[in-house]
């Protein structure tokens, strides 16, 4: 709101939100004038632009940021779930011995639903990084723990990446798998499940998204 002095050519200015506390204030008033009070510091001279601008461009960069952590919000408990899903099957999993190689149709079919664990975790933190600023520190750390995770999975499962992004598994898929490194390779990649789980959940978006 601005104030002006016509015979003097000098204005005031004072935002809505410091003089009034809700609209109703100002709209449903039955009253024929209405009185403001604004700081004489407040000059509309060419300091007071230079405030406004850089008040506007706060507030404004400030609602973006907003909406940008509710779109990310969105994406973040999907993403969670399947995390979190993931890695208690891996528990699970991880009860049962390694496999022989070759593995029995029983054993077969136990290292296929771990693969898929892996690709559903890798799957989840890739979606997840396409909306989050790659310029901040959010996205740096958590490239670098799918990096990490993904070169850990791969030593274990060497053909992990051919798996198809769907559940459609072709019925020649040939399984490849390390058996003498899986078991080391479970608690690692149980542990980075968990700690993944534990980076999202402590950040909520305080992520700088």
């Amino acid at each position: 709101m601005v104030a002006v002095d016509i015979a003097k050519r000098n204005a005031w200015y004072a935002w809505h939100l410091d003089l009034f506390k809700s609209p109703s204030d100002v709209f449903d008033s039955k009253a024929d004038t209405l009185t403001i009070r604004i700081p004489e510091s407040n000059k509309l001279n060419e300091q007071g632009w230079d405030f406004i601008r850089s008040w506007i461009k706060k507030h404004f960069g400030s609602l973006q940021t907003a909406i940008n952590e509710a779109n990310l919000s969105s994406r973040l408990l999907p993403a969670l779930n399947l995390i979190a899903t993931a890695v208690g099957n891996l528990v699970k999993l991880s009860n049962t011995p390694p496999p022989e190689n070759p593995p029995s149709d029983y054993q077969g079919m136990s290292v296929m639903l771990e693969q898929l664990q892996h690709r559903d975790i890798l799957s989840a933190v890739s979606h997840l990084l396409k909306y989050i600023d790659p310029r901040t520190d959010a996205y740096r750390q958590i490239e670098l723990w799918k990096e990490s995770y993904e070169a850990t999975a791969l030593t274990a499962h060497p053909r992990l990446k051919e798996l198809p992004s769907d559940n459609n598994i072709p019925a020649g898929l040939e399984l490849a798998f390390a058996p003498k490194l899986m078991k080391e390779a479970r608690l690692r990649l149980i542990e980075a499940g968990i700690d993944m789980i534990r980076l999202l959940t402590r950040s909520n978006h305080g992520h700088n998204a």
